[in-house]
């Protein structure tokens, strides 16, 4: 038979006010960007992943010959 755990208190106060200023900042308008600035900063986003992730894996392959 399962206990189910105790949720600690902290988790949901922290969920409320995640909530609350999530919900705070719904109603705020968000400042008009450019189309071209919204794909240069995705394809940044996009290229620093890629270069993370690259990173990474060498990391995760030098490990798997060292072993």
């Amino acid at each position: 038979m399962r206990i189910p755990k105790a949720k600690s208190r902290e988790a949901s106060m922290k969920s409320r006010v995640e909530v609350r200023s999530m919900v705070a900042l719904s109603h705020k308008r968000a400042p008009d960007v450019s189309a071209s600035v919204v794909t240069d900063r995705f394809c940044d986003e996009m290229i620093q992943n890629l270069r993370h992730n690259v990173s990474e894996s060498k990391k995760r392959s030098r490990h798997a010959v060292l072993a």
